[in-house]
């Protein structure tokens, strides 16, 4: 057993840093600015943080908590034991959450309400968001028999809490059920947007319990949450709303992770396999019900338009010249998403890359003027407006027209020189006017809390805008008089609608009317007629052109897809209703009234001290030949997740030798790593048994701090860094000798624009440039090396359909004394938040490690690299929780050389094939795995057969 403490550590913390921040998905840098000013106050059950400017939306947000705390921890029989910690995030411009047990309860909400097509505007924002996310700490806190009994010992060590090892569908679609209210049109279940891809999941096949659990890439990619809510409130219909509570209980005292086929069994007396076919039936047959007055009426949707797509986010009918032509924000699922112009002939042109969330709108010449996403002083995610010219920006993208603006939904006035937009801030929405420029902001109206401005549109005479704005009873149409700055009413009832557009003086809107998405026409008489039938829902509704053609994006077999509808007529007409309920009527709510006043109290500055401390402790044991050691693995975080450590601290006891791993993190910026291992090399028989008599001692530090320059599409890095290692061996009861005394400071920069989307091969598109300079230099009276070594490492990944050819080339020039670089092997570079100072291995496939004549003080590498999918298998076994998602393949050509120190500078080549493995465990973690096969050309060469975790690069 070589080295085992420094195995143990390495493994236990990996496993600790993912459980515990693994579930935190974030973008970027997005999150929470340490700058600005951060305070922290109390009630009853919640602890929460929030900036100073934002006060009086800390309290409506613990006030909220504390009515979800109730109903939740009742109905999963679960309350914690401690404080939940909450932060409130005012500085990004899509709604969102999340939520961890680990290392304590805390959850993050996101302020900005809802404004697309989705059901979560069905509510009130922040009462589903908390709602959602508190389940979540409770369903997964939740932890009885053995795993609790063990918590009051070793604290909160992610492997006693049982929940986290669930499969997906099961912990997101109880969230989702309990943050739903069908009867008061609150939450996703039934929802319009859920109910239309469950039809369209009836139509082509309901998902196996395998491909469910494997989590994979079919769409829709939010399954886990769709099925589960469904499959909550199936099994509370059929066995009773005490079944759900009972399941988690059934579960929460498993001390054997992964067990969820027998988990329903005793409250069922099924396993999952037999339950969730009854669930499929059921769901049939609930569907099919829901569904039949939907599906008896032909579909009026028009003509498809160009291929369906994973995603379209916007859509816009051509005016003016380009009337006839249609323009989309387009997602593959393989490139990133583009803005394209489908013309009436047929042709497709990409105008410019674009984000996720785009909105658009296009003007007469043919200029579209893009809502788009955008990182700011590193921290937040705003939208600004662009400007893309008739003819594309081409891959230099669009002109930017403002920063940080907050602008979310913007159009073109009718006099170019015009532009009017919805701007975010915190917890409300103005309506402003700006130049063409996007400058000289003027605020039209004012934000209050009583609306949410969704969407707008601006009429054909410039004298008039149409806003479509949500209050606490449902969904409202105003008209506002530009000229007198006045603001009326048009038509008002609880379905949802948005995406409003003139065509003369009618206004078309999509709307979710009877809980199917179509698109309705108000006429200037007040009339009200819908214009589509689909039978699953317009997903986006882009205007209408001059030649009275509609442009859409409809749901299509689990994708979304074009289409063009030519003379809308009506398919069903009713009566507008221009009359708002009365101010004082109250939002529709499944929580219960609060009987005392909620108090913010104890309020003062973050500290991130008070949630640093360890919570929990594991012990480390380890034996190598004689020597014996004993010690911990702990972990710790902060509330806003600035600060992050593992600790595993081991002291070798026949020895008398202090080892273990440090590492500790500060918001991705400053990194710091300490590991002291030992590794017995040699020993004897006695007694029957190996006793050692020699050992080597490693130390290892590195430390690096950089500053960054972050956009959505790129990050540039500036870095210092240092990095010790020490190396001795020590003959038990004689001398000590040193091996390695290596001391370097170090400079680096780094460029990094790569990007993946979800059905190509991994990385498949951009660039990642790292110039590293490392000196001895400061440290040479520590060390036989006094030089410096420059080293550019390139790599580059081009698509091509699903797959990618991914070139990487590395080259290095040292001056006086370094350490010698080393080819050879098929080890894997695993990707870690800081790079990696001093080190001199580089992979060179079909060539064992060691060979002196692969050694040497400057290298040169080079590799390119073909992967590509052969099949998505996605399944996922429960009896053993073990799956596959995605198979492919990759052929590779390297070559490398080393020169310098003896070495001839010859350079030697391989050439392999690698079957690329997703291997699912435990429904929780993928493996990414590869087996080779790789054939050295020169001399030196050798067939090697290797199985590595991780990519070549």
């Amino acid at each position: 057993m070589k080295n085992v403490p420094f195995r143990v550590a390495r493994i236990a913390s990996a496993l600790l840093l993912w459980l515990a921040f693994g579930l935190i998905r974030t973008t970027h840098a997005i999150g929470p600015d340490p700058s600005d000013d951060w305070r922290s106050a109390h009630s009853a059950h919640f602890t929460i943080h929030f900036e100073d400017a934002h006060r009086a939306y800390a309290q409506k947000a613990l006030e909220i908590a504390e009515k979800v705390y109730a109903p939740v921890t009742k109905a999963l029989g679960w309350e914690p034991y401690e404080s939940t910690h909450m932060a409130l995030l005012a500085n990004i411009d899509f709604a969102n959450g999340y939520a961890t047990p680990l290392p304590f309860n805390r959850m993050g909400i996101i302020l900005t309400p809802p404004d697309f097509s989705d059901d979560l505007v069905r509510g009130d924002w922040l009462e589903l968001v908390i709602h959602h996310e508190f389940t979540h700490i409770v369903h997964l806190d939740k932890g009885s028999g053995a795993p609790g009994g063990l918590r009051n010992v070793f604290g909160r060590f992610p492997w006693l809490y049982p929940n986290i090892f669930q499969a997906r569908w099961l912990v997101e679609g109880l969230a989702t059920y309990s943050e739903s209210a069908p009867e008061l049109g609150i939450g996703r279940l039934r929802g319009p947007y859920f109910e239309a891809w469950m039809r369209g999941e009836r139509k082509r096949g309901f998902r196996s319990l395998r491909e469910l659990n494997a989590d994979g890439r079919n769409p829709p990619l939010f399954d886990a949450y769709l099925y589960g809510a469904y499959f909550y409130d199936f099994l509370a219909r059929r066995y009773g709303k005490e079944s759900v509570r009972k399941l988690l209980d059934s579960y929460s005292d498993n001390l054997l992770p992964f067990r969820v086929h027998s988990a329903p069994y005793e409250v069922t007396g099924k396993m999952m396999d037999e339950l969730y076919a009854e669930f499929i039936e059921d769901l049939a047959k609930e569907i099919d019900t829901r569904a039949a007055p939907i599906l008896r009426q032909p579909e009026v949707v028009g003509q498809p338009v160009g291929s369906p797509m994973r995603e379209i986010w916007a859509v816009a009918a051509g005016k003016g010249t380009h009337s006839g032509a249609l323009y989309a924000v387009t997602d593959d699922g393989i490139t990133q998403p583009r803005l394209q112009r489908y013309a009436p002939d047929g042709s497709v042109r990409t105008l410019t890359p674009s984000r996720f969330g785009t909105r658009i709108d296009v003007r007469a010449d043919g200029t579209v003027l893009a809502s788009q996403i955008e990182i700011c002083g590193g921290y937040d995610a705003y939208f600004d407006l662009y400007r893309i010219d008739a003819s594309g920006a081409g891959l230099l993208g669009a002109q930017r027209l403002t920063h940080c603006g907050r602008y979310f939904r913007a159009v073109w006035g009718q006099a170019n020189d015009t532009i009017y937009a919805l701007k975010h801030a915190p917890g409300k929405q103005h309506l402003v006017r700006l130049d063409e420029h996007g400058g000289k902001e003027q605020v039209l109206l004012s934000g209050t809390d009583a609306v949410q401005w969704i969407d707008l549109a601006a009429s054909p005479d410039g004298r008039r805008l149409a806003l479509i704005g949500k209050h606490a009873t449902g969904f409202a149409l105003y008209e506002f008089d530009i000229a007198t700055q006045t603001l009326r009413v048009r038509h008002v009832d609880r379905s949802f609608k948005h995406s409003p557009h003139y065509q003369a003086d009618s206004v078309y809107f999509l709307s979710d009317t009877d809980n199917v998405f179509n698109v309705w026409r108000l006429t200037p008489t007040g009339d009200l007629e819908r214009v589509t039938h689909t039978h699953t829902a317009v997903k986006a509704f882009g205007g209408v052109d001059d030649h009275g053609q509609l442009a859409l994006a409809l749901l299509e077999r689990g994708q979304v897809r074009i289409h063009q509808l030519h003379h809308a007529t009506s398919v069903q007409s009713a009566q507008a209703n221009a009359v708002m309920p009365s101010s004082t009527d109250a939002a529709p709510s499944a929580l219960p009234a609060l009987t005392t006043a909620v108090a913010m109290e104890g309020e003062t500055s973050y500290s991130a001290l008070s949630t640093l401390v360890p919570r929990s402790w594991f012990p480390i044991l380890f034996t190598d030949r004689s020597t014996y050691g004993l010690g911990l693995t702990t972990f710790g975080a902060d509330a806003l997740d600035w600060h992050r450590y593992t600790l595993t601290p081991v002291f070798e006891f026949t020895q008398r030798e202090p080892l273990g791993l440090f590492e500790y993190a500060y918001h991705g910026l400053h990194h710091f790593t300490l590991d002291r291992s030992l590794a017995v090399t040699r020993w004897r028989a006695e007694d029957k048994r190996d006793k050692a008599t020699e050992y080597e001692r490693s130390l290892q530090a590195q430390w690096v701090s950089r500053a960054w320059l972050v956009r959505w599409d790129y990050r540039l890095n500036a870095g210092i860094g240092a990095a010790i290692e020490h190396k001795d061996r020590v003959t038990i009861d004689g001398p000590t000798r040193e091996l390695d005394d290596e001391r370097i400071a170090a400079a680096l920069l780094e460029y990094e624009s790569l990007k993946s989307n979800i059905y190509s091969e991994g990385l498949s598109q951009g660039l990642r440039a790292r110039l590293l300079y490392e000196t001895y230099r400061p440290f040479k009276s520590g060390t036989r090396f006094d030089g410096d070594v420059l080293r550019l490492d390139l790599q580059g990944y081009f698509p091509i359909g699903k797959s990618v050819l991914a070139l990487r080339g590395i080259e290095t020039h040292a001056r006086d004394a370094t350490e010698n670089f080393e080819l050879g092997g098929s080890f894997s570079e695993l990707a870690a938040e800081a790079p990696r100072l001093n080190e001199r291995r580089l992979a060179l496939r079909g060539y064992d490690r060691g060979i002196s004549a692969l050694r040497g003080r400057n290298a040169r590498l080079g590799t390119v690299e073909l992967r590509f999918p052969l099949v998505d298998i996605d399944r996922h076994a429960m009896v053993p929780p073990i799956g596959i998602n995605r198979l492919s393949a990759a052929v590779f050509y390297d070559i490398g050389r080393v020169s310098g120190n003896g070495a001839t500078g010859h350079y030697r080549q391989g050439v392999g094939f690698e079957i690329l493995g997703e291997i699912k465990l435990g429904y929780l973690f993928t493996l990414p795995v590869r087996a080779g096969v790789a054939y050295g050309l020169n001399d030196f060469g050798d067939t090697q057969v290797y199985i590595q975790v991780g990519r070549s690069f």
